[in-house]
């Protein structure tokens, strides 16, 4: 048997949690699914669930630098 060691536990979310997490429609939730920017896990024949951690990695990929956004910036 082999040992596994100790870490955090996964927490999931279903699609309509993240689309209230993220104040998204559910439509946009697929989208971003099936464009690849947010990893599915099916855990049923019709049910997913996303990983908090990829949600959270796809939010700090979309971090901006709020100068570099603002009007008039160099």
């Amino acid at each position: 048997m082999a040992s596994t060691s100790p870490s955090t536990p996964t927490t999931l979310s279903t699609k309509r949690e993240v689309a209230q997490r993220l104040h998204l429609a559910l439509g946009s939730v697929n989208t971003l699914i099936a464009e690849g920017e947010l990893t599915a896990i099916k855990v049923g024949r019709r049910s997913v669930r996303i990983n908090d951690a990829d949600v959270e990695a796809f939010l700090r990929s979309r971090i901006t630098q709020a100068t570099a956004s603002a009007p008039g910036a160099a």
